[in-house]
């Protein structure tokens, strides 16, 4: 949400977040040991995908730990789930890791159906969640495994969303991946908190999880989703109106434009361009009496083999606009730097969006553009902003709606 709230302030009201959950019927049968037995059984449940570097600190980590931590000197860890994939499954770098650690209680067992799954959360004290990702990625498997109401271990970046999901959970502790030390010592933290497991504290793990199932997450969405996707009144009235007398073309809500006779188009993309998307849509725009120019982030020369097409690729351009030849070289030598490290900074919607700000070639272009089109979400906040200064243009999310509304307004004559 916070993603697309930077991208679209001026619709950042409209936002919401409906989280992801955990299916109950998948774990409403677990019967953990209470307390834990010893030697603890500590497993990993899912899609084994970590690199193979934070593989081996994980491994590693294990290691240490039982060697050096009474509770885990004679633990097992066991894995289970997919690692690999087709012909290679169970076959590759991960799996031959796993393999040289059988010595120290190691072991990968295959992957598990899931009406098999409660019995084998069952078997285990406690649970590794591994993971790679970071600030936006949660993972669906953080849900279950908190579900089991077992002692979870997490094993990846502390800025990573399952911490947020997690924050509150009574029986979890996180070691980051970057060293065997760190997973040593997160997994000596979860052999004290295996050991002192009982049904009190289960009980407080699963009031914890009990809100992120399904049906909980999800008792509101409908009615509130109907209520926002009602158009209010007035919009309707408008639309119904614009229909009877084939004036305008309704672009989106609260807002009615003009598509002029044979506007001129301007196109943005920040991601690659797919060369059947222009070679498809553009004579369609050329037949009807637009002049189309194009403006891209990447460099879309296999895309354009086959179009005559006015193009402009952004780059660095801020060091034009000075007016002698001395200026522009103090700007290229002595600001350039600083100007790279902030455009690396940026977010990549920002950054097209500063990119046409700085070319002075494009000044004319926005100046003289009717229709500003995003070839995708990426390129929407630079569509926008750019319509905004030209004063009379607006701005479409996507080729198939310009294409449809041209050829609407063509054959209305």
């Amino acid at each position: 949400m916070e993603f697309y709230k930077d991208r679209y302030p001026e619709s950042s009201t409209k936002f919401s977040v409906v989280r992801n959950g955990y299916d109950a019927s998948a774990v409403a049968e677990i019967t953990p040991h209470i307390p834990a037995p010893s030697p603890l059984s500590i497993g990993y449940l899912g899609t084994l995908n970590l690199t193979i570097p934070a593989l081996k600190n994980l491994l590693e980590g294990w290691r240490v730990a039982r060697e050096s931590v009474p509770g885990l000197r004679e633990a097992t860890l066991e894995f289970r789930g997919h690692v690999g994939a087709g012909y290679a499954s169970g076959a590759g770098g991960h799996a031959r890791l796993i393999s040289e650690y059988e010595g120290c209680g190691v072991s990968y067992g295959g992957a598990v159906a899931k009406a098999d799954v409660a019995a084998v959360y069952s078997r285990w004290n406690a649970l590794v969640l591994a993971l790679i990702g970071g600030e936006y990625v949660t993972s669906g498997k953080v849900y279950e495994y908190m579900a089991t109401g077992l002692p979870i271990l997490s094993v990846h970046e502390a800025n990573h969303a399952a911490c947020d999901v997690l924050d509150g959970y009574p029986l979890w502790a996180l070691a980051e991946p970057s060293s065997p030390e760190s997973v040593a010592a997160g997994f000596t933290s979860i052999s004290q908190i295996a050991a002192g497991y009982d049904e009190v504290s289960r009980r407080k793990a699963l009031d914890h999880a009990n809100s992120f199932e399904y049906k909980r997450s999800m008792s509101s969405v409908v009615d509130h989703a109907s209520v926002l996707a009602r158009p209010p009144a007035e919009f309707t009235n408008q639309a119904n109106g614009n229909q009877a007398n084939g004036n305008q073309v309704l672009l989106q809500p609260h807002r009615d434009v003009e598509i002029p006779a044979k506007p001129v188009v301007t196109l943005i993309a920040a991601q690659r361009i797919v060369a059947t998307t222009l070679e498809k849509n553009i004579p369609v725009l050329l037949a009807a009496g637009c002049t189309v120019r194009l403006i891209t982030f990447h460099d879309p020369r296999s895309a354009l083999d086959a179009i005559d097409l006015v193009h402009q690729r952004l780059t660095l351009q801020a060091f034009k606009r000075g007016r002698s030849k001395a200026t522009r070289v103090i700007k290229r030598n002595l600001l350039a730097p600083f100007t790279a490290a902030i455009m690396k900074a940026l977010k990549l919607p920002q950054q097209v969006d500063l990119l046409i700000r700085m070319d002075p070639t494009l000044d004319e272009w926005i100046a003289t553009t009717d229709v500003f089109v995003a070839l995708d979400r990426y390129a929407a906040y630079a569509a926008n902003n750019s319509s905004q200064r030209s004063g009379h243009a607006v701005a479409i999310l996507g080729m198939r709606e310009i294409t449809r509304l041209v050829t609407s307004s063509t054959q209305q004559g």
